[in-house]
């Protein structure tokens, strides 16, 4: 009886410390991420601001905040702001959405004109600035003139740049224009008409290679293109169905994307119909269009009356991936508050969805996250706690902390 008992003990010790090994190294580490203070940009200025853009400072030290205010009926201008700054400074006197990139001596911006727009063009205008936003390039206009442009990329690419834009040709029939600037901002190639019923492009490069990722209704396709602009190899990201039956009403509507080092990593979202709530998605692809990691649900629509908008917004560091999306706990109360979680390279979480921004009394209406190195995330958006009609822009970061 001594001996069994012996080995009893025995063999649940073994098996103890078997787990307690196991455990200890299949058990994913989620590190511990803080959020700062919410800072407000600016105060409250009793008008409507939107298209919120936040990249990395020129000198790395720091983000930059870009948005859009709107300063009465008939008039739209951009502003921008470093965060270190105490007040934000006029870009653009006639400016909607501004796309932005950093480079090595200042920023390449795009943006489509504002309601009192030059010479009374439409197109898509763009230039070079030093690291103090001070023009150092001739201002061009690169888009169709005679159409409304939205959605502008920027992307730095085979020693220049390539800039992307989609424009309305009919009913709700929409076509993507392309064209790639040298580094001395001269037109290199122009591209009217890169792919009809193509919305919501965005570009990715690296030293190889130029990609576009655009909405071909209701699937999302990534495309590699060559100096002029041809395409090489194009693969479906999703059908606009990865969750929901493929005979529902569910597409893609909004994407982000980014070149991590090794990959393009794409978030997006899908709602289940017309202005319905999302279900949230990340996956990533090597240059030649194969499935690094597949498809995963990154936040799905729960069966109640919470809703999760359309609105994405994706940034890594590196290793780390942070992927930010509008969600109202109660569609009743009428707030809206952003969540965020963090994954890594394989998908897995190091940083549980939670809010990240926002009161639940108001309402977040856009956003944009952005990385400044490993482990610090920047978040920008725009919310209506100074003023219901009204919103302002605001910043904190996110931080990794070794434990």
């Amino acid at each position: 009886m001594k001996v069994l008992n012996y080995l009893l003990f025995l063999g649940c010790t073994i098996l103890l410390v078997l787990g307690l090994f196991v455990g200890c190294s299949t058990t994913p580490e989620k590190g511990d991420w803080e959020l700062g203070p919410e800072l407000a940009l600016e105060p409250s200025s009793n008008t409507f601001q939107r298209w919120p853009k936040l990249v990395s400072s020129s000198n790395g030290g720091s983000f930059v905040a870009i948005w859009k205010d709107q300063v009465s009926l008939d008039q739209e201008e951009s502003r921008v702001m470093d965060v270190s700054w105490s007040q934000s400074q006029l870009l653009r006197s006639s400016a909607n959405q501004t796309a932005i990139v950093t480079t090595s001596s200042g920023y390449a911006l795009a943006w489509v004109p504002g309601l009192e727009i030059e010479s009374e063009e439409g197109g898509v205008f763009t230039q070079l600035s030093n690291a103090d936003f001070t023009p150092v390039s001739d201002l061009k206009n690169i888009g169709d003139v005679d159409n409304e442009c939205s959605n502008p990329s920027i992307v730095i690419a085979n020693d220049g740049y390539w800039i992307a834009w989609d424009y309305e040709i009919g009913d709700d029939n929409y076509n993507v224009g392309m064209a790639s600037l040298d580094p001395e901002w001269n037109v290199v190639v122009g591209i009217e008409s890169f792919n009809a019923g193509a919305t919501n492009p965005v570009l990715v490069a690296n030293s190889n290679a130029t990609f576009v990722i655009h909405t071909q209704y209701p699937s999302l396709v990534l495309k590699e293109i060559d100096q002029n602009g041809e395409v090489i190899t194009e693969t479906t990201i999703s059908d606009g169905h990865t969750i929901q039956p493929p005979d529902g009403n569910s597409y893609v509507e909004d994407v982000e994307a980014v070149w991590d080092g090794s990959s393009i990593a794409v978030a997006w979202t899908e709602p289940h119909y017309w202005g319905g709530p999302s279900d949230v998605f990340f996956a990533r692809f090597s240059e030649d269009g194969q499935a690094v990691l597949e498809a995963v649900v990154v936040a799905e629509q729960p069966d109640s009356k919470d809703f999760i908008s359309p609105r994405i917004s994706l940034a890594v560091d590196g290793e780390n991936y942070f992927i930010a999306w509008e969600f109202d706990a109660d569609v009743t109360s009428g707030g809206t508050r952003l969540w965020g979680t963090v994954l890594d390279a394989e998908g897995k979480v190091k940083m549980d969805a939670q809010v990240v921004a926002g009161l639940p009394e108001n309402n977040v209406s856009e956003f944009s996250v952005a990385s400044r190195s490993s482990g610090l995330f920047g978040i920008f958006w725009l919310d209506s706690r100074e003023d219901p009609i009204a919103h302002d822009p605001w910043f904190r970061t996110l931080t990794y902390t070794e434990e």
